[in-house]
């Protein structure tokens, strides 16, 4: 598990009320945040019927589309109070309620509980998922340390990021039955368009192109983000088990997973 770094870089001011990496409503369809939204898109799979709380919901964009997955009852909680107040501004449909998500909830009136990047910022992680355990089914998101190098992105609003082995010796001692997932940063290479190029070009390495870089070379592009409403951009979602067999072409463009999905059951 690596620590907070000190670097600041660009999350400097990513800040709402002075808490980090608040996603307004409006970037989840710019493109950049849709790694994002294909998680809770993701999560929609488990709610239909069922009643959910998302914590570290944020300005609510995730729990609203809970709700229009088919949840019957959605509670957000955040411990910003702003956010709380934006997310019931835009998001009239679930309940939304200000608290600390890392200190004893009563959440057993829920079948449901997500939590997708968040255990990374709260000072206890382990009461957040005594918390989370209380449901059904828990799904927790953190980004891999291992993706980043030196094992840390230099997000100063995170205070600590885990590799997988970490990641699931730290969910061992709360749930009994843990199936994870993983996604990369960028739309699936097997998505592009049937073309030569395109095809070609997908079987390049990243990792190769910034070598060529760093030696010197012409500046390598990285793979280029999807804009909005291009059904590409789907960020999808991956199990973990196939990993090593999607390897030999996502993987091998992009390397390490860029965020990890546990499916958690108690």
């Amino acid at each position: 598990m690596t620590q907070m770094s000190e670097s600041k870089s660009t999350f400097e001011d990513n800040l709402t009320d002075g808490i980090g990496e608040r996603i307004r409503p409006a970037a989840i369809t710019s493109g950049g945040y849709r790694d994002h939204l294909a998680r809770y898109l993701f999560a929609g799979h488990y709610v239909a019927g069922r009643t959910v709380v998302d914590l570290c919901c944020g300005n609510g964009y995730g729990s609203h589309l809970l709700q229009a997955a088919g949840a019957v009852r959605v509670r957000g909680v955040d411990i910003a109070q702003d956010a709380v107040d934006a997310a019931r501004e835009h998001y009239p449909g679930p309940e939304f309620e200000v608290g600390a998500v890392d200190e004893p909830m009563d959440l057993g009136a829920f079948d449901v509980a997500v939590c997708f990047e968040g255990i990374e910022h709260v000072q206890d992680p382990d009461r957040l998922m005594a918390n989370m355990r209380q449901a059904d089914v828990a799904l927790i998101s953190s980004p891999n340390a291992a993706y980043f190098e030196g094992g840390f992105s230099g997000n100063p609003h995170h205070l600590r990021e885990w590799t997988r082995k970490e990641f699931e010796a730290a969910l061992a001692p709360h749930f009994s039955d843990v199936r994870m997932y993983f996604q990369w940063h960028y739309p699936d290479p097997l998505d592009v368009d049937r073309k030569p190029y395109t095809l070609a070009k997908a079987l390049v390495p990243v990792s190769w192109k910034r070598k060529v870089t760093d030696r010197g070379g012409a500046p390598a592009a990285e793979p280029e983000l999807a804009a909005a409403g291009d059904d590409r951009a789907n960020y999808r979602v991956h199990r973990a088990s196939t990993l090593q067999l999607l390897k030999l072409l996502p993987g091998l463009r992009y390397g390490e997973p860029a965020d990890w999905i546990a499916v958690c059951r108690p």
